[in-house]
């Protein structure tokens, strides 16, 4: 595929942006990888007739259930334990559901 950038040459930023402009879906794709806010946010309005709200909370569960996430996958010890109660209200139930 000559759309891939080759592991074996520099990538510079300005080939990167230059990417990015072209491929805005791969932008996205990646970010709602690597970040369950950015999901959230990108796929709310197709599991919910709501405009999503974006608040400070929503966004601390996402990164708490993040690291969470990443101690299951890696195998490491709890630091603590994560009880999380919400009173019903759709993102946040999205969220821990």
């Amino acid at each position: 595929m000559q759309e891939a950038i080759s592991m074996t040459r520099r990538v510079t930023k300005s080939r990167l942006i230059q990417e990015a402009l072209k491929y805005p879906t791969r932008v996205n794709r990646e970010l709602n990888n690597r970040f369950l806010y950015q999901f959230l946010q990108y796929f709310f309005p197709l599991v919910s007739p709501h405009k999503f709200q974006p608040n400070w909370h929503i966004e601390y569960l996402c990164k708490e259930l993040e690291a969470l996430a990443y101690q299951v996958a890696g195998h490491k010890p709890r630091k603590y334990d994560l009880i999380i109660n919400v009173r019903q209200a759709l993102p946040k139930q999205l969220l821990v559901v």
